[in-house]
C-alpha cells in the first residue's frame, strides 16, 4: 500500500545507509573555550604586572620640600576633611598613610600633606575619583616621571574657595593642600612644591 512508512531492517545486499548524526560533543566546546579564558587572562596579568610601576613607601619626614613640619596633628587642619573625604572617594585598598601639617612660610598659613600606599591601580583614575566633594574646577592630569601622575583643582570650603595638588601611582599617592584661601587659580608654585615634597615623602619600597 502507498503511503509513508517507518524505515525498515536493510534488504539483505543493499549498502547501509549513511550513519547518524551523533550529538554536539558541547563538552569539548566548553572546555576549548574555558582553556583560551584561562590564556587570555594569564596573558593580561603578565601585561598588567609587567606594566606595573615600583613599590612605593611614604613618610611625614621632619622636613619636606622645604618646609618644618609643626606640632599640630592633621586632623587639626581646617581643610583635613576635605582632603581625607577626597582620598575616600578614590575608592581603593590602602596599606598605610602619613599625614602631617607643615609651616607654609609666607603665607600666613600652613600647608596639609595626606599621603599613602595601597592598591591604587591606574593612577589617573584614581585622580579623577579622588577629589574633594565640593571641586570647584582641576587641571588636565599630566605624567611626572615613573608611572607618577599629577593634578592640581580648587574647591570650596565652606564660602571659601581653596587649592589643592595632588600625585599617584599604581601603589601610592600623595595631596597637598594650603589651609589659606585664594582668589585666583593659579597653581604654579603648589605644582612645584608638590615635586619637592614628593622627592622627600616617597620613597621606593627595598
Amino acid at each position: 500500500p502507498g503511503g509513508w512508512a517507518p524505515p525498515g531492517p536493510v534488504p539483505p545486499g543493499m549498502p547501509p545507509g549513511p550513519p547518524r548524526a551523533g550529538k554536539p560533543k558541547t563538552g569539548l566546546i566548553v572546555v576549548l573555550l574555558g582553556g583560551f579564558m584561562v590564556l587570555v587572562l594569564a596573558g593580561a596579568g603578565v601585561f598588567f604586572a609587567l606594566n606595573a610601576g615600583p613599590e612605593w613607601e611614604v613618610n611625614a619626614p621632619g622636613v619636606a620640600g622645604g618646609l618644618e613640619k609643626t606640632d599640630a596633628t592633621a586632623g587639626e587642619s581646617p581643610v583635613f576633611n576635605s582632603i581625607s573625604t577626597a582620598v575616600r572617594r578614590g575608592d581603593f585598598k590602602e596599606n598605610s598613610s602619613a599625614t602631617a601639617i607643615y609651616r607654609s612660610p609666607g603665607t600666613g598659613g600652613n600647608l596639609l600633606l595626606f599621603a599613602g600606599t595601597g592598591k591604587i591601580g591606574d593612577p589617573e583614575d584614581f585622580l579623577r575619583k579622588a577629589r574633594p566633594l565640593y571641586t570647584l574646577q582641576t587641571s588636565p592630569i599630566w605624567s611626572s616621571g615613573d608611572d607618577t601622575k599629577e593634578v592640581c583643582g580648587t574647591y570650596r570650603l565652606i564660602v571659601r574657595t581653596m587649592m589643592y595638588c595632588a600625585w599617584a601611582t599604581s601603589s601610592s599617592y600623595g595631596f597637598i593642600a594650603p589651609d589659606t584661601p585664594i582668589t585666583i587659580a593659579d597653581y604654579s608654585d603648589l605644582k612645584i612644591l608638590m615635586g619637592r615634597m614628593r622627592s622627600d615623602v616617597q620613597t621606593k619600597a627595598d
